[in-house]
């Protein structure tokens, strides 16, 4: 004949394996957290960024590199077909003088010490790299205005000027 079980042999099994069963349950549900949201194609380092991610109503990214690691680099450059190099170079480098991003350093590290020390900006604007404008550049003395960044951006500049852009 089965012993009955009383009261307070279930309050205190419950009592002891509640914490056991939770602890238990913890992995598991990160597990099930950190599944859901790659499903939702977000990588997540930890359960704690999982169970931190429930309480978030509004998520800002900033792709600058504050929660990236920047480290784009220039590695080489390409003018296009009829476009002396050594112009390009110059023009990639005076376009560069202003833009503190990783971008813009690493293209004056490529181009060498020496280059970047010849280029001449006597009596020009020189026009830092902003996220509004998402160009860099240089209006020399003569009026010339060289300038790098978004290809939509650079559009709008060429049109502006009268000028046409390349397909």
């Amino acid at each position: 004949m089965p012993t009955p079980i009383t009261v307070a042999a279930f309050v205190s099994l419950f009592v002891c394996l509640i914490p056991t069963t939770i602890g238990g349950l913890l992995s598991a549900i990160g597990v099930a957290g950190m599944d859901r949201a790659l499903r939702a194609n977000v990588i997540t380092k930890s359960g704690k960024a999982v169970e931190t991610a429930g309480d978030i109503d509004v998520l800002l990214l900033d792709k600058t590199g504050t929660i990236t690691i920047g480290n784009r680099k220039a590695t080489r450059f390409y003018p296009a077909p009829g476009v002396n190099e050594q112009d390009f170079i110059q023009a990639c480098v005076l376009s560069s003088l202003a833009d503190d991003t990783p971008e813009g350093k690493s293209i004056l590290e490529l181009a060498g010490e020496q280059v970047v020390k010849n280029a001449s900006i006597t009596g020009a604007q020189l026009i830092k790299f902003t996220a509004e404008t998402r160009t860099s550049g240089v209006i020399l003395a003569d009026k010339t205005d060289i300038r790098k960044g978004a290809q939509d951006a650079i559009l709008r500049i060429a049109q502006q000027a009268g000028n046409t852009f390349p397909g």
